[in-house]
This record gives structure tokens, sequence and C-alpha cells, in this order.
């Protein structure tokens, strides 16, 4: 799939910004792959979180909270 954009300068910064404090993981500068590492933590962090809502209080749980 080919994905054409135009961003203002101010999200072409925030982006390479983003690059850069991630490079410790990614240190290749590559977009695509930039693209589809925060694709895939967004997903797995808003899944766990969606089952976490999902899943009923149990004891262990509730004196981890506290």
């Amino acid at each position: 799939v080919r994905i054409e954009l135009t961003l203002s300068k101010e999200a072409y910064a925030k982006v390479k910004h983003a690059q850069e404090l991630l490079s410790h993981v990614m240190p290749y500068q590559d977009l695509t792959l930039f693209l589809e590492y925060l694709s895939e933590k967004i997903i797995k962090q808003k899944t766990y979180s969606a089952a976490l809502k999902k899943a009923p209080l149990t004891a262990t749980m509730a004196v981890n909270i506290a």
C-alpha cells in the first residue's frame, strides 16, 4: 500500500522528535517501520487496557491495587 501525506513543519518536527526518542529501540530512521511500531504499541496497549476493564476484579488484583 502506498500512502502519501503532507505535514506541517511542526507536525514533521514532532514525528522526527518521536523517532529520536525511540532511537534506542529503532536505530533506523525508517518512517514505515516507525509507524508500524507505534501502531503495534497502541493496539497492544488499548487491547490490554480494554481486557482489564472487562475482567472481574479478583482478590489478588484488589490487594495489588491498594
